[in-house]
């Protein structure tokens, strides 16, 4: 899983441009701290082929479960949790 939080930084931000390289360093370290529930939502994009197809094109909603900015005022497993059931139907 800690492989996987590595590609994601690679593949969601720009490392040549230092606001970004900032925050893949962010999201790293986030991912390190909170790799169980990240574990979860990246299982559940594994379940189905539709999921996987969009994970494959898509990292973002890995990055999205670690930043509290996009939900305010809540913790990793409600964003997991909104995230998943934002794509259940896939």
């Amino acid at each position: 899983m800690i492989g996987e939080i590595n590609k994601i930084a690679h593949r969601a931000y720009r490392w040549n441009n230092p606001r970004e390289r900032h925050r893949a360093l962010v999201f790293l370290v986030r991912g390190l701290l909170y790799w169980r529930q990240l574990q979860r939502l990246y299982k559940f994009f594994q379940e189905t082929e539709e999921r996987c197809a969009l994970y494959a094109r898509n990292p973002f909603p890995m990055e999205q479960a670690t930043r509290a900015f996009f939900y305010a005022g809540s913790t990793v497993n409600t964003r997991v949790k909104l995230i998943q059931e934002h794509y259940a139907y896939l």
